[in-house]
């Protein structure tokens, strides 16, 4: 059953009220709440499906599983090595959740998403800024663009 029928809208756009939530708690307070972490990453996964059934779900959480546990160890060295977080645990939950619906698009999605946020960065002059609202505004970008 295809998620667009069953819910009348596109899969990406289940995500946009989760996502647009977590962005403002990001810019906030500088957090994802677990709780809303879980219902992003229940809808994703719920979607994936509903338009690919189980194995296909399977596959993109193994998927999501090995990229954001490589990315785990690499902030836990980071920060041991320069005492200060890279990355938060609420952008890898939010990489997680995109990954189990479209695990490429999720890949893509956080990567650009990092990049726009490196340039915003160096262009307001500040060291840090949080992703959660890059990675809401990329994903609906690419969402409406197909």
């Amino acid at each position: 059953m295809d998620a667009a029928v069953a819910l009348g809208v596109p899969a990406w756009a289940v995500l946009a009220v989760p996502l647009a939530v977590a962005a403002l708690l990001d810019l906030r307070e500088r957090r994802l709440p677990n709780a809303l972490a879980a219902v992003i990453a229940c809808a994703a996964a719920a979607l994936s499906y509903l338009t690919a059934g189980w194995q296909t779900l399977l596959v993109h959480a193994l998927m999501a599983l090995a990229v954001c546990g490589a990315l785990f160890g690499f902030e836990l060295g980071w920060r041991q090595a320069n005492h200060e977080a890279g990355l938060g645990m609420g952008d890898l939950k939010a990489l997680f959740s995109l990954m189990l619906l479209d695990p490429w698009g999720g890949l893509f999605t956080f990567a650009f998403s990092l990049f726009a946020m490196a340039v915003s960065g160096v262009i307001m002059g500040r060291r840090a800024l949080p992703l959660l609202p890059f990675i809401f505004i990329v994903w609906m970008v690419m969402g409406a663009m197909g």
